[in-house]
């Protein structure tokens, strides 16, 4: 896919290849979202989740755990 306006998109295959590279490869793959369409989404990081399949669906199953909280 090439972008009509240049600059609209943060990262290339090859560049997100090179950033993933760098991280371990045996951690999951995550993404925010929410509703219908596409995003250009944040540079990759390593966090801490806990697993909430119970939440409503917007909520996403996955949530940032807090600090000294349960996991």
């Amino acid at each position: 896919m090439k972008s009509s306006l240049p600059g609209k998109f943060y990262f290339t295959v090859g560049q997100l290849i090179e950033i993933l590279s760098a991280l371990p490869q045996d951690v999951p793959v995550l993404v925010s979202g929410c509703k219908s369409g596409y995003e250009n989404f944040f540079h990759p990081e390593l966090v801490t989740l806990k697993h909430r399949p119970d939440n409503w669906y917007t909520d996403g199953e996955f949530q940032v755990a807090e600090e000294g909280g349960e996991g």
